[in-house]
C-alpha cells in the first residue's frame, strides 16, 4: 500500500486494524464481517442519497419547469423554449396526421423511426418546418416592434376570436382549457404561453400586411405587369366542351368490372371524336339547338367558364392564349395520357430476325453441346422492356369569340344568406326540391327589420351573425371584399358589378348556387380596375419578399441542447 493510500485511512480504521492484531482467529473473522457490514450500509446510504436526488431531479424535469424556462432556439434578440417551438411543431403535426394514410405516416410509431423522404425522418421534417415558421414570425415581430408598429383592431380581433373559439370547443366537449392545450400542443403548454404565442403570431401577420401594402406601385409599373401577364389577366369569350372517350363500363356476374378490349377502346375513341367534330360544326354555325342536342347526346362537360389562371392545366389553354387567335376560330383537341408499361420480348426471336438466313456459320456455331448452352446462358430467355403507351381520354371542342382587357372595377358587398329548406313532402319526385318561397319570405322580413332599425351599414352588420348561413362571411359582417367576375352566382354578379351601382344600394336576389336567397348591401367599388388590383398586389408581394430576404440576413438563428426536446 502506498503512503498516499495510508494517509487516506481514517483514525477509526487504523484503530480497528490494531485491535484486530490482538484477537484470535474466530474473533478476527467476526470483526472483519462486522467491518464489511458497516461499509455495506455506508454504501447503501450513499446510494439511497443518490437515488433520492435523481428522483427529485426527475420529478422536477417531469413538471416541465426546466423546459418552460430553458432556451431551445434563439432568433436574433429573442429566445424561445422547446415548449414554444413545440407549439408550431404540433400545429404542423396535427395538420399532417389528419391525412396520415395519404402521406404514408403511421401515427402509432415514433416519428423518429419513419422517413418522410430519403435521409429525413418525419420528426426532423416537422421540427424543421416549425422552426422555419417561428423564425419568420419572430423576425416580423421584431421588425414591427423596432418600427414602433401597433397591433391593429383586426389583429386584436383575431386574437380574441382564437381564444373564444378555444373556450367554446372546451365547453362543447366539457373539458378544461388546460387539458385541451396539452392534448393539442404538448404536455407543457399553458394558457399564458399559448396567449403569448398567438399574440406574437397575429402581430407578425398584421405587420406583414401593413408592410406589404406600404410599397408604392405606379400606374406604369402596373401596365408593364399587365403586358407581361396578359394571358392570365385578359378576359376570354369562348365556348369549350369536353367529350369523354372512355368505353362504357361492363361488369361480370359477380359485379367486377371487366377491362375493355383494345378494339372497344378504339371504337369508343372514334365515336367520341365523331361527336366532337359534330359539336364543332354546331358551334361554328351558332345553332343553339344543335349545340344542346350534341352536348346532351355526348354527355359533354362545359368548360366555358374556366378561369384564365387555370388555362395552363388544360390542353386547350395554349390554343386559347395564342395571340394569332381570331374570332370564329374553332378546334378539336385530343386529351391524352401516357403510361409506362412493361413488355416481355423473346431474345431468341430477336436474334433470329437479325441473323442473315444465308449465314450458316451462326447455325453451325449454335449446334454445340447442350451443356455449353446452359453455361453461356439461355438464348431463348425473355427480356422485359418498358414502352410508353398513349391513351386518348377524350376530346376538347373549343370555339373562340374574343379576347380583351376588361376594364371594370371589383366591388365590395355585404350579404346575408337565407338558405332554402328541402321540401320533405315532395317524396315522389326523383329530384330534391327546395322551399325557395319560404326563404324569400324570411329574407323580406329580415330586410324590413333592417330598414326599421335604421337601414345603415352598421345596422346590416348587426344582423349578419345571427341570420346568415354563409359561413365564409358571417363572422366578418357579411363582407365580400374585391368581388370580381366569375365569383358569384350569375344573377348576383350582374347586380353587384353593375356600373350604376352606388354605395348603400340593397336588394334581395335568388342564389341557386347556394340554394337560397341573398339580402345584399352594396358597400362600394375599388379605386382601381380589377387587373390593376391584381398587378398592384403581386408587385407589392414581390417587394415585400425582397425586403424580407434582405432583413432576414440580419438575424442569427441558433439552437441549444433543449432543441432536442421539441415535440
Amino acid at each position: 500500500m502506498s503512503d498516499e493510500k495510508k494517509k487516506k485511512k481514517s483514525a477509526a480504521d487504523r484503530k480497528l486494524e490494531a485491535s484486530l492484531k490482538n484477537l484470535s482467529g474466530g474473533q478476527r473473522s467476526q470483526a472483519e464481517a462486522k467491518k464489511k457490514e458497516q461499509r455495506r450500509w455506508k454504501m447503501y446510504g450513499a446510494l439511497a442519497a443518490v437515488i433520492a436526488v435523481l428522483v427529485v431531479a426527475l420529478l422536477f424535469w417531469d413538471s416541465g419547469t426546466i423546459q418552460k424556462r430553458s432556451t431551445a432556439l434563439t432568433i436574433g434578440e429573442k429566445s424561445y423554449t422547446s415548449v414554444d417551438v413545440s407549439y408550431y411543431y404540433y400545429l404542423q403535426y396535427n395538420s399532417i396526421s389528419t391525412y396520415a394514410s395519404y402521406y404514408g405516416l403511421d401515427t402509432s410509431v415514433s416519428l423518429k423511426k419513419q422517413e418522410a423522404y430519403e435521409g429525413k425522418t418525419w420528426y426532423a421534417y416537422i421540427r424543421d418546418y416549425a422552426e422555419s415558421v417561428l423564425t419568420s414570425v419572430s423576425i416580423l415581430a421584431q421588425e414591427g416592434e423596432a418600427a414602433g408598429y401597433e397591433l391593429s383592431e383586426d389583429g386584436q380581433a383575431n386574437i380574441d376570436e382564437t381564444l373564444a373559439d378555444m373556450e367554446e370547443t372546451c365547453d362543447d366537449y366539457d373539458i378544461t382549457t388546460s387539458y385541451y392545450l396539452k392534448q393539442m400542443y404538448g404536455r407543457y403548454m399553458t394558457l399564458d404561453r399559448f396567449t403569448t404565442l398567438i399574440t406574437e403570431y397575429y402581430y407578425a401577420m398584421d405587420y406583414q400586411e401593413y408592410k406589404t401594402s406600404s410599397f408604392e406601385v405606379t400606374e406604369d409599373e402596373m401596365t408593364e405587369y399587365y403586358e407581361e401577364n396578359k394571358d392570365t389577366l385578359d378576359t376570354y369569350d369562348y365556348a369549350c366542351y369536353y367529350i369523354d372517350a372512355e368505353p362504357e363500363a361492363q361488369y361480370d356476374d359477380d359485379g367486377n368490372e371487366i377491362d375493355a378490349t383494345d378494339e372497344e377502346i378504339e371504337e369508343a375513341a372514334a365515336a367520341a371524336k365523331a361527336l366532337a367534330e359534330e359539336l364543332q360544326q354546331a358551334l361554328e354555325s351558332g345553332d343553339e339547338d344543335a349545340i344542346a342536342s350534341v352536348v346532351t347526346e355526348s354527355g359533354a362537360t362545359d368548360y366555358s367558364d374556366t378561369s384564365p389562371s387555370s388555362f395552363s392545366s388544360y390542353t386547350f389553354g395554349d390554343w386559347l392564349v395564342d395571340e394569332s387567335r381570331a374570332a370564329g376560330d374553332s378546334t378539336v383537341i385530343e386529351d391524352t395520357t401516357e403510361t409506362e408499361v412493361e413488355v416481355e420480348t423473346d431474345d431468341a426471336d430477336s436474334a433470329d430476325s437479325s441473323t442473315d438466313p444465308a449465314d450458316t456459320s451462326a447455325a453451325a456455331d449454335a449446334s454445340t453441346d447442350p451443356a455449353d448452352a446452359s453455361a453461356e446462358g439461355d438464348s431463348s430467355a425473355e427480356t422485359v422492356t418498358t414502352q410508353t403507351v398513349t391513351t386518348i381520354e377524350g376530346y376538347y371542342v373549343v370555339y373562340f369569340s374574343d379576347r380583351y382587357r376588361d376594364d371594370y372595377y371589383a366591388a365590395n358587398v355585404r350579404n346575408i344568406l337565407i338558405e332554402a329548406d328541402e321540401d320533405e313532402e315532395d317524396e315522389e319526385s326523383e329530384e330534391t326540391t327546395y322551399l325557395y318561397d319560404d326563404a324569400l319570405a324570411t329574407a323580406e322580413e329580415l330586410q324590413q327589420t333592417w330598414l326599421d332599425n335604421g337601414g345603415t351599414e352598421d345596422d346590416f352588420i348587426d344582423l349578419v351573425a345571427d341570420n346568415s348561413a354563409d359561413t365564409g362571411t358571417n363572422e366578418d359582417g357579411g363582407l365580400n371584399s374585391t368581388v370580381y367576375k366569375g365569383v358569384l352566382d350569375a344573377t348576383l354578379e350582374a347586380w353587384v358589378l353593375d356600373e350604376s351601382r352606388a354605395s348603400g344600394d340593397y336588394t334581395i336576389l335568388k342564389d341557386e348556387t347556394n340554394i337560397g336567397y341573398q339580402l345584399l348591401y352594396f358597400v362600394g367599388f375599388d379605386d382601381l380596375y380589377y387587373w390593376q388590383t391584381v398587378a398592384q398586389s403581386s408587385l407589392q408581394s414581390d417587394a415585400f419578399d425582397d425586403w424580407y430576404e434582405e432583413v432576414e440576413e440580419n438575424y442569427e438563428v441558433t439552437t441549444t441542447w433543449f432543441y432536442n426536446q421539441v415535440g
